[in-house]
């Protein structure tokens, strides 16, 4: 009988993708195309300024409703790393070659 797939989202499901991403072939990753200007178009940046709006909505309801602790710091910290990480996938549309 196969497993069933764990929901879109789900601790399981996160952590396969994590780890296939951290298991990525290095035939998958081209320095030349991933450290090279990728020119921004106007649908590109819509989609920023939507992920920078976002991101700065939630900063502000985690310094309104968390307290003041490391966890918060790291929270923030997560938050911008996710923020830009969504970005580079738009200026890469979505590649890394």
């Amino acid at each position: 009988m196969e497993a069933l797939a764990a929901p879109p989202g789900s601790t399981a499901s996160l952590a396969r993708l994590w780890h296939s991403d951290a298991t990525m072939p290095s035939d998958d990753f081209d320095p030349e195309y991933v450290f090279s200007h990728h020119h921004a178009s106007p649908e590109k940046l819509e989609h920023y300024e939507r992920i920078h709006q976002a991101a700065k909505h939630f900063a502000q309801v985690v310094l309104d409703h968390v307290p003041a602790s490391a966890d918060r710091t790291t929270a923030l910290r997560l938050l911008r790393e996710a923020s830009m990480m969504a970005c580079a996938a738009v200026s890469l549309d979505g590649r890394l070659k």
